[in-house]
């Protein structure tokens, strides 16, 4: 009797013991799932995020000259007038010229957007400074002269990574016409670009102003130099 009641009590300690165990392991389980839980909400979850880089010259032409070391970008065509093909020509230079090239079109050869030369530096050349002002008061002695209308100033422009100075003239023979030319300090040098605009529409004398302007505003960006032009 007393060994049965012996064996009795020895099994439900074991099986007192056993539920401890388990309910000691079942509490750790939860309270590790618990704190990984915490664990997870409390940091940030990454995130991909699909970025597409939109550059609108991808498909453009690019032009090149590796002698005068210098590109830019074109489209073929110009979106919303289609039919005018872009080109890139290149013309014999002046006197004083080393090299002439604009951006225009095949079908109508008077129509151009923007005009790139390269001049060589006259003798007395002393600053970019300098030579801008000189060519500020020439224009302002015309204008006095009668010589020709509107007005005309130096401003700083920025083109691609670039920023230089301007001379902006405003032709009064024709209100609201402006000529802009870029000029840049290359060694022995000056590199020049130049556009024309109707107040705030490209000079051109077509219906298809205001759209080529814009066409000018996205092809400076993409000017730029690929070496020293000596």
């Amino acid at each position: 009797m007393n060994q049965t009641s012996t064996s009795f009590r020895t099994r439900n300690i074991l099986f007192l013991i056993i539920l401890i165990i388990v309910g000691i392991a079942a509490i750790a389980g939860v309270c590790w799932y618990y704190r990984e839980t915490i664990k997870s909400l409390s940091q940030p979850t990454p995130q991909t995020q699909a970025t597409t880089t939109q550059d609108g010259t991808a498909n453009w032409k690019t032009y090149r000259n590796e002698e005068f070391g210098f590109e830019v970008k074109y489209p073929e065509t110009i979106k919303g007038i289609e039919q005018y093909k872009l080109l890139f020509h290149e013309f014999n230079p002046g006197s004083q010229e080393i090299f002439a090239g604009r951006i225009g079109t095949a079908d109508l050869p008077g129509l151009f957007l923007i005009g790139f030369t390269i001049e060589r530096k006259p003798s007395d050349f002393v600053s970019l400074d300098t030579y801008l002002t000189k060519i500020e008061d020439e224009c302002q002695k015309e204008i006095e002269n009668g010589v020709a209308g509107g007005s005309c100033g130096i401003k700083e422009m920025t083109v691609g990574n670039e920023k230089i100075s301007a001379v902006v003239s405003r032709e009064g023979s024709a209100p609201g016409n402006t000529a802009v030319t870029l000029y840049f300090d290359k060694g022995n040098n000056l590199f020049l670009v130049n556009y024309y605009f109707v107040q705030g529409k490209l000079n051109a004398g077509y219906a298809d102003e205001e759209i080529l302007f814009d066409t000018i505003q996205q092809i400076l960006p993409t000017f730029k130099f690929i070496e020293s032009v000596e």
